[in-house]
């Protein structure tokens, strides 16, 4: 995140893992894809990060709140590298 609380990373899993870098604790596990997560991306203040995957949607997840992403966009094409 730009204020440099939170590290987030995609998986081939389809899952998200965030960490608060400001507490010592387990990183936090966010689901949601079928498929490889591709761009990650936090919002301006920090609240929310967004995740592109694999299976053409779009998620967002409230940062350092565990369970599923909710769907904000799911468009009609597959993303790939």
């Amino acid at each position: 995140s730009r204020d440099g609380r939170f590290l987030a990373v995609g998986g081939r899993d389809g899952v998200v893992r965030s960490w608060n870098l400001t507490e010592e604790s387990a990183p936090i596990d966010m689901s949601g894809h079928s498929g490889r997560v591709r761009g990650l991306a936090f919002a301006d203040d920090g609240s929310a990060l967004f995740s592109a995957g694999e299976d053409g949607s779009l998620r967002m997840a409230k940062t350092g709140v565990a369970g599923p992403n909710e769907l904000f966009a799911a468009v009609g094409c597959k993303l790939q590298s």
